[in-house]
Parts: structure tokens; C-alpha cells; sequence
């Protein structure tokens, strides 16, 4: 079975209107109502070649309604989770006799985290052989991150997947010193004789691709130059927002909080997915929601302890061909999400916080 997970699906509204005019009366001259997002066309297509699929998502109101009816009346199954409050989106689309067309979309509904819990129970059904498929566009208040992130698990596995059955490809041990590029890591006898030093190593680490070839250099030199360049030039396009320092120290927090609440793993290993959150939860809350204190600390310590171990489990359980980064990326966008909506009802109950 072929699960499909649309978060924000939509009744497509297609209409031509010939010589339209903006700011003008306009009557159309042919109509067509379609139902929309990305995963509900894969299930849509898969059905046609007769794959078994069902589709899962949100729907709220009349038009959530409108669109699951429908969808069911094509023969294709759904299990969506139903909002109590919103409208499933409309989109609208009007092509004119000319060619043109112009599309108007709309946001969709806020997404709860009893919802979001609903779904994820329906997930954890899956059982062995099935697929899922998640895709199409974030409900209206979600860091774009998550969209980002989800294209590279995504992606990653159907790349790991090709890379299994082309003969040419040949798996590597990457975690093998090449020409010294890797130093052995250090002994848990040295990082217990000296652990404020390899915690600041760690620390700034993260900032870098540990999984790779990066360390508390690379790091720390990112930072700097961060640092440097926005104090030369504090309003160029990319530290618009203002809130550069607020990023790093939410960064900062995070990356310690997630190595301080895993330090047990980095002491008797040599390696912990504490660099996640450090890249993914913390800057993203900030940039959707603000800077205030709260918001920083709370996205920084919930993002430090959730995402860690969500990736370690995901990795431990993953296919051996598949590299690590299918969990550091899959946690970036669980926890991302997840804080997120959570994030979001917080401050839409208490708005002083934000």
C-alpha cells in the first residue's frame, strides 16, 4: 500500500475567462473543479495505474468535505484527519482567452497539535512493504525549513536506493581515516580528563557538517565570518531581519542544551546527532516567529532535547546502505514541524510572549 501525506490539500478551481480585466466585471466560460496538492495527485495517478493508495492529510469544513466526497467517489480511499476549525483551501486559477493566467492561493488551515497527533498515530500504523509519501505545500504559519529538509530524506533515499542497483556504484566505508583526512576521535579517558575543552569543541562543531568532515574549526570560523560580516555590513539582504544575534544565540542554547541533556552518548561514543536542532529547529523559530526571549529559549531547549534522539533512533533502524543523513534530516523536519504548530498555539494563548 501507498500511503500519500498531504498537509494542505485544496479544491483546485480552474476557470477561463475570456479578455479577462483586472478591477473589471468578468464571466467565465467554462468551469472545472478539480481536487488538489501534491500527494493527493500521486494517489490520484497511482490509482489510475491501479496501485493501491490512500491518502492522508487534514481537511477542515465544507470544502474538506467536498474534497474527501469527491475523492472517495473516484474510488480512491482516504483517512484524513478533520479539523474542527478552518476551511480546506481553495485555490483559484483563471486562464484567459489570451493565454495568460493568473492563480490565486489560499493559506488553508492552522494545524493543532491534536491533529498532528492524530496523524501521526495513523502513521505508525504502517506496517512492513508499505510506502510513504509525503508532499505539497506547509498549512499557513510553518518554517519553510521543513519543506527544505523533507526534500532531502526524500531525496536521499531514492538516491541511495538508485545508487544500490547502478553496477558501477560501489559502497565506501566513510567512516574509515583516507589519508589522514579523519583524526581518531578522542578517548573517553581524554574527554572525561578535559571536559569543558571538549565541550566547546562539540559546541562550535555543530555549527559545522560533523557527520562529514566538519569540526570545531570549521566551525568556529563559520561563526566568525558570520559575525564579522554582519557587523560590516549589519543591513545586507541576508541579516535583514535583524535578528542575527538572536539566531546565534539560539543556536548557542540549543547545541548546549543538546549536548549537555546527551552527554553520557558523547562520552562513551564518538558521535551523537547533537548538531540537529542546532541547524534546523532553533533558526527557524526565530525567523517564522520572532525574536523575544521566549521564543529563543523555548525553541533552543525543546529543539536540543526532542531532535538527538529522534535521529539516533531513526538511523539505528534504517537500511545499512543508507547513510545517516536520511535521520538527521527526517528529525530536522519532525521537530521542526512539530515545535512549530506547538510554538504557534502558545503564542496565539499568550501573545505577550512573542
Amino acid at each position: 500500500m501507498v500511503y500519500t501525506v498531504t498537509l494542505n490539500p485544496a479544491l483546485d478551481y480552474e476557470v477561463l475567462v475570456d479578455g479577462f480585466r483586472a478591477g473589471g466585471l468578468n464571466r467565465t466560460s467554462r468551469e472545472h473543479m478539480h481536487f488538489g496538492g501534491k500527494g493527493v495527485n500521486v494517489s490520484t495517478v497511482l490509482h489510475s495505474l491501479g496501485v493501491d493508495t490512500t491518502a492522508l492529510g487534514f481537511v477542515a469544513g465544507f470544502t474538506g468535505r467536498a474534497l474527501e466526497d469527491g475523492l472517495k467517489a473516484g474510488g480512491i480511499p482516504t483517512d484524513f484527519v478533520r479539523l474542527e476549525e478552518g476551511l480546506t483551501r481553495v485555490n483559484v486559477k483563471i486562464r484567459s482567452g489570451g493565454g495568460g493566467e493568473t492563480e490565486i492561493n489560499s493559506q488553508g488551515p492552522a494545524i493543532p497539535p491534536a491533529a498532528l497527533k492524530a496523524l501521526l498515530q495513523k502513521l505508525d500504523c504502517l506496517g512492513e512493504g508499505d510506502v510513504l509519501v509525503l508532499a505539497g505545500s506547509l498549512p499557513a504559519g510553518l518554517p519553510g525549513v521543513i519543506a527544505s529538509v523533507s526534500g532531502m530524506w526524500i531525496g536521499g533515499i531514492i538516491a541511495f536506493e538508485l545508487c544500490r542497483i547502478l553496477p558501477w556504484m560501489e559502497p565506501v566505508d566513510y567512516t574509515t581515516p583516507h589519508s589522514g583526512l579523519l583524526a581518531p576521535p578522542p578517548s573517553a579517558e581524554e574527554k572525561s580528563a578535559h571536559p569543558n575543552r571538549f565541550f566547546l569543541r562539540r559546541l562550535l562543531a555543530d555549527y559545522s557538517e560533523p557527520m562529514f568532515v566538519g569540526n570545531e574549526i570549521a566551525g568556529g570560523m563559520l561563526v566568525l565570518g558570520s559575525m564579522l560580516s554582519w557587523i560590516l555590513n549589519p543591513d545586507h539582504p541576508f541579516y535583514g531581519t535583524g535578528w542575527f544575534p538572536a539566531l546565534i544565540t539560539c543556536q548557542l542554547i540549543t547545541g548546549a542544551v543538546a549536548l549537555y541533556a546527551y552527554w553520557p552518548h558523547w562520552i562513551e561514543g564518538d558521535f551523537f546527532p547533537s548538531f540537529v536542532p542546532v541547524v534546523s529547529v532553533a533558526p527557524a523559530m526565530v525567523l517564522t516567529f520572532g525574536a523575544s526571549p521566549f521564543i529563543i529559549v523555548f525553541s533552543a531547549v525543546l529543539g536540543g532535547l526532542m531532535c538527538p534522539p529522534i535521529a539516533n533512533m531513526i538511523n539505528e533502524r534504517i537500511p545499512a546502505h543508507w547513510h545517516g543523513m536520511v535521520g538527521f534530516t527526517f528529525s530536522m523536519a519532525f521537530c521542526s514541524f512539530s515545535v512549530g504548530v506547538l510554538l504557534r498555539y502558545i503564542l496565539m494563548a499568550f501573545p505577550m510572549l512573542g
